[in-house]
């Protein structure tokens, strides 16, 4: 439609839209399945404090970002894993870590809860790991097509090369990322300097 990405309110409202999406899926299954799960109270009361949250509406309505297309898939993979459903979870897992890496630290909690719930727990994980396999290759089909497969697995590969966590986030992450640093840039620039730099220093 736009290789190009040009510039205008078209794009923003296509970076913006899946976001907004995911957000609106999260809260129909939190007051459907989450019924199921919790009860009609809480389930109402998750359902409105997700709403609300600030963090949300700046993630994606405002900023643009992929959280939401990541964490949705995620939550209800944990659901669906809990539930004893290994090949629903691992698909979703695979969407959602395929959107963004982060996914991966849940990962084991899904692997772990589908696998405890199955009465043949050697199955379930042959099941997951047919299915994750499965849906990343349909996700593949798309780039193979367009002739971007080296564009993806060189953006991929990027992954490993960052050497910050959580750049100027307010999180714990961030403390990581400042030792990580200074640990880094310590012997080149001096302890000293390195471990007082001004708040640009960890944005490269």
């Amino acid at each position: 439609w736009s290789p190009a990405f040009d510039d205008g309110r078209m794009l923003n409202a296509a970076v913006k839209l899946p976001g907004l999406l995911a957000e609106l899926a999260f809260l129909v299954w939190l007051l459907w399945r989450g019924r199921e799960l919790v009860g009609e109270a809480a389930a109402s009361w998750l359902a409105i404090a997700f709403w609300l949250n600030p963090a949300v509406l700046i993630d994606s309505s405002v900023l643009g970002y992929l959280d939401m297309q990541m964490a949705v898939p995620l939550a209800v993979a944990v659901a669906a894993a809990w539930r004893g459903r290994a090949a629903i979870a691992a698909c979703l897992l695979t969407i959602a870590v395929l959107t963004k890496a982060q996914a991966l630290f849940v990962a084991p909690v899904i692997v772990v809860a589908a696998w405890r719930q199955s009465a043949t727990r050697l199955v379930s994980l042959v099941e997951m790991a047919g299915a994750g396999l499965a849906t990343a290759a349909v996700a593949f089909v798309p780039f193979i097509a367009r002739g971007a497969w080296t564009n993806m697995v060189q953006a991929l590969s990027r992954l490993a090369a960052h050497d910050m966590l959580s750049a100027q986030a307010a999180n714990v992450g961030w403390i990581f990322t400042w030792i990580l640093r200074v640990l880094d840039v310590g012997p080149e620039w001096g302890w000293r300097r390195a471990m007082t730099p001004n708040a640009g220093g960890f944005t490269r």
